[in-house]
C-alpha cells in the first residue's frame, strides 16, 4: 500500500489535469466533478511508517472503488483528491458512497482516522475553473509550498 502511495501523481498533476478537464467539460457542456478526501489522525502517533501504511491503505481502498476514466491524486500527506470526468452531482455522490464504504473497510484507517469526504461539480457547485482550483486549494494546508503556484 505505501508503494501505491507513492506512485500516486502529486499536487501539481492534480492541477495540469483539473484544468484540462474543466475546459473539455465547458467545451462539451458535460458534467465534472471533483471529490477531496481529507484524512486526519483520530489517535495521536509519532510512528511516520505506520501512518504511511494507513494512507497507503487508504489510498488502495479508494483506487479499488473508482472507474477507469477516474484518476486519484495524492493533494497533501492525507488529503487525496480524484477527478471524475462526465459525472453529475447525483453519481459523485455515489461514488463518494463508494469511496467511504472502501475506507471503513480499509485495515487500519477507520481506527486512526476520520475522515471527510467533499463533493465538488460542474456546473451545479461552482461555474469557473478559478473558483473549483480556490475550493480545492482551501483544503490543503498553508504550509504547503505549491499552494503559491495554484492557478488555472
Amino acid at each position: 500500500s505505501v508503494d501505491l502511495l507513492q506512485t500516486l501523481p502529486d499536487l501539481n498533476h492534480f492541477q495540469d489535469r483539473l484544468a484540462m478537464q474543466f475546459r473539455r467539460a465547458a467545451n462539451s457542456a458535460e458534467a465534472l466533478s471533483v471529490i477531496v478526501v481529507t484524512l486526519r489522525p483520530s489517535i495521536s502517533t509519532s510512528d511516520e511508517n505506520e501512518t504511511l501504511a494507513a494512507f497507503g491503505a487508504a489510498a488502495k481502498a479508494m483506487s479499488h472503488r473508482l472507474r477507469v476514466e477516474d484518476s486519484i491524486f495524492q493533494l497533501d500527506a492525507g488529503r487525496f483528491g480524484i477527478l471524475l470526468p462526465n459525472t453529475d452531482t447525483a453519481s459523485a455522490n455515489d461514488c463518494a458512497g463508494r469511496l467511504k464504504e472502501g475506507l471503513q473497510g480499509a485495515a487500519g484507517v477507520v481506527a486512526r482516522f476520520v475522515f471527510d469526504l467533499r463533493v465538488l461539480n460542474y456546473p451545479e457547485h461552482v461555474g469557473s475553473a478559478h473558483r473549483l482550483n480556490e475550493i480545492v486549494s482551501e483544503t490543503i494546508p498553508l504550509t504547503n509550498p505549491a499552494l503559491n503556484s495554484l492557478s488555472l
